[in-house]
């Protein structure tokens, strides 16, 4: 009898070896580097070593080998291709943090020359009062509006983003609106040129713009960096210079953070400062009229805004 129960332990285990072999695809030999969600929350990172119609079979970077079925899978993203062997291994050695920024393409209003990817985009609210939405057209080009919660002022705005290389970008933009419903209120407008160093987690930009407001001219320039710290947490800092024809300069901005609230909601909290002078008419020691320029610095004014990714 007992040759009975090995013949059938045999063929038991070659039934089952001929019906894995049927589903897994073992010839499947990428390389690369995925981020892989869950739709339970769950984040994976690491190398697909096979997968079938039901699951992949994944080598992750700090839990092993597992199978994660493909119902529950939400997101999956390459981090690094098989073309850049030694930047994946490098990646991996850096322990990515994850889930990704979801929107590397503005700062607390300042944006970045990365781009908004086609079909993605984002929806942001400033103070609860300024509200604002992105969408990619092309994985170079993005549209976008931006309004208060009455409704104006109120802009339309376009960027362009060209990648030169992985580290550097440029971009440029403008946007135009008017302040006020009525037909002879103010135009408003902007237009500018920036350029990011870096990548999405950790990035530093300078733009450069010329706009008006009603026939004011002005010049700006921002420079705004981040920088990921964790998984839920990334150091912002933003600041600005405003240029006026026969005006003192205005500057503002300062430090903050980002919070990562899932993989596409953020907030962003800051602390910014404001310095400016101003012109007034006084009195000097022999009572003749003098125009007098007076400073005023502020510190620390709080930021608050959520973004949602699309």
């Amino acid at each position: 009898m007992k040759w009975i129960y090995s013949l059938f332990f045999l063929g038991t285990l070659t039934l089952s070896s001929n019906f894995l072999s049927g589903q897994i695809d073992t010839s499947y030999s990428d390389t690369s580097l995925y981020y892989i969600g869950t739709i339970d929350g769950g984040q994976f990172m690491g190398k697909i070593l096979n997968k079938n119609d039901r699951e992949f079979y994944i080598e992750t970077t700090d839990k092993g080998k597992m199978y994660i079925p493909k119902y529950v899978i939400s997101e999956i993203k390459i981090v690094q291709n098989k073309q850049n062997g030694s930047a994946a291994q490098n990646a991996m050695s850096q322990h990515l943090i994850y889930p990704p920024n979801p929107h590397p393409s503005r700062y607390y209003y300042s944006p970045s020359a990365l781009p908004i990817e086609k079909g993605e985009g984002y929806i942001n609210c400033t103070y609860f009062l300024l509200y604002q939405a992105q969408y990619g057209l092309t994985d170079n080009i993005s549209i976008g509006g931006t309004m208060t919660i009455v409704g104006m002022p109120a802009m339309f705005n376009v960027k362009w983003s060209q990648k030169i290389s992985e580290k550097f970008h440029i971009g440029a933009g403008g946007q135009i609106g008017k302040t006020w419903w009525t037909s002879n209120s103010d135009a408003i407008g902007v237009g500018f040129l920036n350029a990011t160093l870096g990548q999405e987690e950790s990035n530093i930009t300078v733009n450069g713009g010329y706009g008006f407001y009603g026939s004011e001219h002005i010049n700006l320039i921002s420079v705004a960096a981040t920088q990921r710290i964790s998984k839920k947490l990334s150091l912002l800092f933003e600041a600005w210079s405003i240029f006026q024809p026969n005006y003192d300069p205005i500057y503002f901005g300062g430090p903050g953070f980002r919070l990562y609230a899932g993989k596409k909601a953020t907030w962003d909290f800051g602390f910014i400062a404001l310095s400016f002078q101003e012109e007034y008419w006084g009195m000097d020691q022999f009572g003749m009229p003098k125009l007098y320029k007076k400073g005023h610095d502020y510190f620390p004014i709080p930021f608050i805004a959520a973004t949602y990714k699309l």
